[in-house]
């Protein structure tokens, strides 16, 4: 992992209300995520081009990536297009399971279990929390819903 995206803005540029507020948050949220999944494809076709990359990881680790490296180009555009539908798929059901403000989660008989995605702005010195924001509860929408516009304004690789 190389470090996260740049976030840009400062607190004092936030919208006074919660409601905004929490749009701008989960918007940097948003853009965390898509900077994620694309490292990760960035970090796979690393190690699939680079025998000195993989290294690292031992044989049994390394073979996966081996196996694509020995496939025709034609072909292997073809797994790493597959292994994006796959990362995206699995981040939009993560999200799914974050959305969750009901009792779909259910947890024995009698209780749901819920996740909670806190933002929290910190003084970089005292660490101290200045602002914090709930992100995945009463937005205007679930936060599944974001996926799209995420990848649309965020994500720069297509494949």
């Amino acid at each position: 992992m190389i470090g996260p995206p740049p976030i840009g803005g400062s607190p004092s540029a936030l919208p006074p209300d919660s409601d905004s507020r929490r749009e701008v948050l989960i918007d940097i949220f948003g853009r965390c995520f898509i900077w994620a999944l694309e490292e990760a494809q960035v970090g796979c076709r690393k190690l699939v081009e680079s025998r000195e990359a993989r290294k690292s990881l031992g044989t049994i680790k390394a073979a996966a990536y081996e196996a694509v490296e020995g496939l025709p180009d034609d072909s292997r555009q073809i797994a790493y297009s597959y292994a994006r539908r796959v990362a995206e798929r699995f981040g939009r059901n993560v999200l799914g399971i974050l959305s969750s403000e009901g009792i779909s989660l259910m947890y024995g008989d009698n209780h749901a279990i819920r996740f909670r995605i806190v933002a929290e702005i910190v003084d970089r010195i005292e660490e101290a929390i200045q602002i914090e924001e709930v992100l995945n509860r009463g937005s205007q929408k679930a936060l599944g819903s974001y996926w799209g516009h995420w990848l649309f304004e965020f994500g720069k690789l297509k494949e």
